[in-house]
């Protein structure tokens, strides 16, 4: 019957020839047995799968035909089928010519058993691959920090990576099937901003890059550094696979670097300290107490060359150690140096300076302390002791002076007394009274000498009384015009309305004579100006004589524009005797006559001078009484004798 035929009468049984056609067709092994086990009928691919001709397999017990070892396994499963009447299955291994592997399945029949082999080599080897490769993304991702993940166009969780359970404390199965709000997973913050990425990506435009903050099931907090791809399905975008990389501890240490850094940039910010990195020379970070000191703003320090803001004195030293100690050469760590800040300042500075590393190159980092405060204090404390030293020296001076002056007193005034006797005697214009006026003369002057020596050692003291300075000034000014010569210019200024001082007329004097005449003979080729000032002050201290009590001065200043003193001379214009002008021209007991009436009279004298630039004396005596100037005179009581 035709199949047509078959069709049209509703029968749809296979003839014999079409059930064999079908099952010549199968790749699939199919054997007949009798309960005998012998070879009924087989189709073509058992004699491949077998490798022996069709004719060697007919009408033979079929385990006869195996391979060593196959006979006694297959004989069990064929009994095992027809005893139980139940299907048995196994897998063997057929070794010739090579080895397969072989799915073996018996089944019972009316007949006896049939038997189907399925060579599985290739599906076995396949799925042994697979295995192996799920066995490394299974061993990857349960202990890398990189969790994938998938979820659809509805935020449904497709899948996720088994080791979320580790990183969120999450199984998979919790987190699969639901979606995404419900989860909670994600920090709320964060909500917002992840919507928006994700359907960026799914609208197939790129791939997006955040952080996000998720919440682990026990509460803490992870950060994940996410990545998503569209997932493409028939053309069109099906959902967002992600990988989400745990970087908690990444963030833990960030945090932890960003605390420290901070720490040390409020030390380094508020440190009393400047603290600078130089490289090359140049300066690559400064802090603010650095650009306080300098008087410059950050901005105008950074990158600039540090040599400029050296004084020029100091910075072979400082810029010649720093070099060398870029080379790895030992040297002070710590030492004074001087440096110009931004209003032409001069600051002491201490380095202590380490060799470092700064990106990756050589540099030194400098601490700067500001020892401006110290270094005056060390140069005044130097400047004192040799003050005192010197007004010790004169005082012992004074004290040797004074002595010989007093014993040249015995001798020289029986000589000019008994000269006048003499002279009075004499007859006029004889020889004899010409050397005797000569005698006279000369004892004179030894007089004079004698009491400036006494002055200067105060053992002439004065005999106290107001005394009037300004009218005083006057007078001994106008006397002074005669004997200085023209060429010299004598300027004045008073503006002293407490002028009276407790002292000896004389005396106070004789400071204004010495001291106008040592400008005059200052002056290169006798001419210049001598300017003569008169004023008040006010003291609490003045540099190197703490002696002085504070209170209200009269300040006395002779000023001269004259040849001026080096520092060494202006160490010994004090001590008696000593003079830089010419043999003959003068005793050297000018000035040391004028340091001792002022400390007479309870005030003190300094000198300021620069060779070429002139001197300036300045005598400070204390102011005595009130402004009511009728109780004092120019000329008192208080001469000496």
């Amino acid at each position: 019957m035709s199949s047509a035929k078959r069709a049209r009468t509703g029968e749809n049984n296979l003839t014999a020839t079409e059930a064999k056609e079908v099952i010549d067709s199968l790749n699939l092994g199919i054997v007949c047995l009798d309960r005998d086990a012998r070879v009924l009928c087989l189709n073509p691919p058992v004699p491949n799968l077998l490798h022996r001709p069709d004719e060697d397999l007919q009408g033979k017990v079929f385990w006869d035909l195996l391979p060593d070892g196959l006979g006694e396994r297959f004989s069990a499963a064929f009994r095992s089928a027809l005893d139980t009447n139940a299907p048995v299955r196994f897998e063997a291994h057929y070794p010739a010519p090579s080895t397969r592997r072989l799915d073996c399945r018996f089944f019972s029949t009316s007949r006896g058993v049939t038997l189907t082999l399925e060579d599985v080599t290739e599906r076995n080897r396949v799925e042994e691959e697979l295995r192996f490769i799920e066995n490394i993304y299974r061993f990857h991702f349960s202990y890398s920090n990189d969790v994938i993940y998938s979820y659809d166009n509805d935020f449904r969780v497709l899948s996720v990576s088994p080791n979320v359970e580790r990183i969120l404390g999450y199984r998979p199965e919790e987190i699969i099937g639901r979606y995404f709000p419900e989860l909670n997973i994600l920090y709320r913050r964060d909500i917002k901003r992840a919507s928006s990425d994700a359907l960026f990506v799914l609208s197939g435009s790129t791939v997006r890059t955040s952080v996000y903050r998720f919440i682990a099931k026990d509460g803490t907090m992870r950060y994940g550094d996410t990545s998503g791809l569209p997932l493409m399905r028939d053309g069109r975008v099906a959902g967002v696979i992600s990988v989400a990389r745990d970087i908690t501890e990444r963030k833990k240490a960030e945090a932890v670097i960003r605390e420290s850094e901070e720490k040390y940039r409020l030390v380094v910010k508020n440190a009393n300290e400047g603290i600078t990195v130089i490289q090359d020379g140049v300066l690559c970070f400064v802090n603010p107490k650095i650009c306080e000191l300098l008087g410059h703003a950050e901005e105008d320090l950074i990158g600039k060359p540090v040599a400029p803001f050296i004084h020029p004195d100091d910075r072979e030293l400082v810029m010649g150690r720093h070099a060398r100690r870029m080379k790895g050469e030992s040297i002070p760590e710590v030492y004074p140096f001087r440096v110009v800040d931004r209003q032409g300042t001069i600051r002491w500075l201490e380095i202590n300076a380490v060799r470092v590393a700064w990106e990756g190159r050589p540099a030194t980092l400098n601490f700067l302390t500001d020892v401006s405060e110290r270094v005056r204090a060390e140069q005044d404390r130097k400047k004192f002791e040799e003050q005192l030293a010197q007004s010790q020296k004169i005082e012992a001076l004074g004290s040797f002076a004074g002595g010989i002056a007093h014993g040249l007193n015995n001798f020289i005034y029986p000589v000019i007394i008994n000269t006048e006797l003499l002279l009075e005697d004499a007859a006029p214009g004889s020889r004899e009274q010409e050397i005797l006026q000569q005698t006279l003369s000369a004892a004179c002057r030894q007089r004079d000498l004698v009491r400036q020596i006494l002055f200067f050692s105060r053992r002439s003291g004065p005999n106290p009384s107001p005394v009037q300075v300004a009218p005083l000034l006057d007078e001994t000014i106008s006397f002074l015009r005669s004997s200085i010569p023209s060429t010299i210019e004598i300027r004045k200024s008073i503006h002293a309305p407490w002028d009276t001082v407790m002292g000896d007329a004389s005396q106070i004097q004789q400071i204004i004579m010495n001291l106008c005449r040592n400008a005059a003979d200052a002056m290169v080729a006798q001419q210049g100006v001598i300017e003569i000032r008169l004023e008040n002050t006010r003291l609490k201290t003045l540099e190197g004589h703490p002696e002085l009590k504070p209170g209200r001065f009269l300040l006395l200043s002779v000023r001269d524009d004259g040849c001026g003193m080096t520092g060494e001379v202006m160490m010994h214009i004090f001590e008696p005797f000593f003079t830089t002008k010419e043999v003959g021209k003068g005793s050297g007991m000018g000035l040391p006559a004028v340091h001792g009436i002022v400390k007479s009279h309870g005030g003190a004298i300094t000198v300021r001078s620069q060779t070429g630039r002139g001197a300036l004396f300045s005598v400070y005596l204390p102011v005595h009484g009130n402004r009511d100037r009728g109780k004092a005179s120019p000329r008192n009581a208080g001469k000496s004798k």
